[in-house]
């Protein structure tokens, strides 16, 4: 089944939707997931461009069929070091496609430390 086909089906079965999120997904077309569950590129590599327009397009094309009492929001993704989550977990490019599209942002806190472990970033006391 085709992935917007699922995704359709799967929001209109729901009938107590108040908040759909969705991840920041990859910088790639066909990310390739590790048993691990980390992405690797695969298939076409987006450009920062590209994948702000492919952003506006598919939540334009998840309002046409979605209640207006029904928000939309982008969660945060978890960050590890290869090229499918270049861009996609930069607090500024997040910032841009909410801002853009006129969604919420749903920060996932475990996400967020991940994130800062893997990028160096963490002064947290995390074990």
């Amino acid at each position: 089944m085709p992935r917007k086909v699922y995704i359709k089906e799967l929001i209109e079965s729901k009938t107590n939707l108040k908040l759909i999120s969705f991840h920041m997904s990859s910088a790639c077309h066909e990310p390739i997931v590790s048993k691990y569950g980390i992405c690797q590129c695969g298939g076409k590599v987006y450009s920062r461009h590209e994948m702000c327009d492919n952003a506006e397009s598919n939540i334009a094309w998840i309002r046409s069929f979605l209640d207006s009492d029904i928000d939309i929001a982008i969660e945060n993704n978890n960050y590890y070091p290869t090229s499918a989550y270049n861009d996609i977990t930069e607090g500024d490019f997040i910032s841009n496609i909410v801002k853009m599209n006129n969604t919420y942002f749903l920060f996932d806190i475990a996400h967020a430390i991940v994130t800062a472990c893997n990028k160096g970033l963490s002064s947290m006391p995390f074990p």
